[in-house]
């Protein structure tokens, strides 16, 4: 009976250990498809970048087992988490997309993270996996990006809005931006940046009611690199019958001021609506443009922004207003104001000294700062 005892403890306690020790689960494995290791690359924002993409595998994990996440790093900087799912066959596999900014060499690591949990004392214990590293060159940065509209807004027919973009080449030197309506050139291209337009949404431009497809495309200095952005679907819809537009005007600064560089100045406006209202929510207001390139929004009469040119220029203001029905107008032009570098006057300080004794040499000093464009040719010292 003893015996039979002693070995029933034995079974247990060695149950109670087995129990105790965490079930080995299989590491899950990942490795990078794309791009390729030792690749040399020129990334483009048509396609948007550099498709970063891994396949996993589970091994031996228990059945039902799924992929958490898979975080995919740069120099070690994660650049996007994709959620996990179930495995096709034992295999996952995941991919994000990678801009690189700036030309040059890269690392690219991926983790995965499987949900086979299995507790030791309190203690979750998730497996993990760190795909081998992968080594990227990048040649060149070539951009370009339809900042406005976005895509799959709704616009009103005959309103007047900023078409707008921006565009980088590191390999050569942006020549212009054409925008481009339905694969079709609309107007002139723009020949500097901010690469933006003012277009009436008119049938005769070709903004008939229904669906159409905007595009920015650059093309270099020389020709030889033409770059579209991604596609922006619109909705043309035909304005309400009778509407009124609003009306908006800029007040301040006046036309033709001249402003310092470097100094704040508040642009203004009034806007009003004859048959309605400006909303005061979101996409209501007034929006203030330079140059096209936006620089504020104010909800809530009266009308303002705050401004600080720092580049001696001549600067085209307009602001745009929309009405509780959606259309939308653009203040008239030209309504321009040329920025003067600031003008600064030359100083001295005097540093008078202490004691002066009769008959002595004594010295005097002091320093002196220039104004704007000049320089310092003597420093006179007067006594009486």
């Amino acid at each position: 009976m003893k015996t039979i005892l002693r070995r029933t403890l034995a079974a247990v306690a060695t149950l109670a250990a087995l129990l105790a020790t965490p079930l080995a689960l299989a590491t899950p494995t990942i490795s990078i498809t794309a791009p390729a290791n030792a690749s040399t690359v020129t990334t483009s924002s048509t396609p948007a970048g550099i498709t970063f993409s891994v396949t996993t595998a589970i091994g031996t994990s228990p059945a039902g087992t799924q992929v958490s996440s898979v975080n995919f790093l740069v120099n070690g900087t994660s650049i996007g988490i994709v959620g996990g799912g179930a495995f096709t066959l034992g295999v996952f596999t995941a991919s994000t997309t990678w801009v690189p900014t700036a030309p040059g060499t890269y690392t690219l690591t991926a983790v995965v993270t499987d949900t086979s949990v299995v507790t030791s004392g309190a203690t979750p214990n998730l497996p993990t996996a760190t795909s081998p590293l992968v080594i990227v060159t990048v040649s060149a940065t070539r951009v370009v990006v339809l900042t406005a509209p976005a895509t799959s807004t709704t616009l009103i027919q005959d309103s007047e809005i900023f078409l707008r973009a921006t565009a980088a080449l590191s390999d050569s030197i942006v020549g212009n931006v054409q925008f481009r309506l339905d694969g079709a050139d609309l107007g002139a291209p723009v020949t500097q940046a901010p690469y933006s337009r003012a277009v009436v949404l008119s049938a005769a431009n070709g903004f008939t009611p229904g669906p159409h497809t905007l595009v920015a495309r650059t093309t270099s200095s020389d020709g030889s690199i033409t770059l579209d952005s991604s596609t922006a679907n619109i909705t043309v819809v035909a304005a309400v019958l009778g509407n009124a537009v609003p009306v908006v005007t800029i007040t301040s600064p006046a036309s033709g001021a001249s402003l310092p560089a470097n100094q704040s100045v508040t642009v203004s406006a009034t806007a009003t609506d004859a048959d309605g209202f400006i909303p005061s929510t979101t996409g209501g207001g007034v929006t203030f443009y330079v140059d096209g390139d936006l620089i504020g929004t104010d909800l809530v009469a009266p009308y303002s922004v705050t401004w600080t040119p720092t580049v001696a220029k001549t600067y085209s203001i307009r602001a745009q207003a929309t009405d509780d029905k959606g259309s939308t107008v653009l203040s008239a032009v030209p309504y321009n104001v040329t920025v003067v570098a600031a003008v600064t006057a030359p100083t001295i300080t005097f540093t008078p000294p202490t004691t002066v004794g009769v008959n002595t040499v004594t010295t005097l000093a002091a320093t002196a700062t220039a104004g704007t464009g000049a320089t310092i040719t003597q420093v006179q010292f007067l006594s009486g």
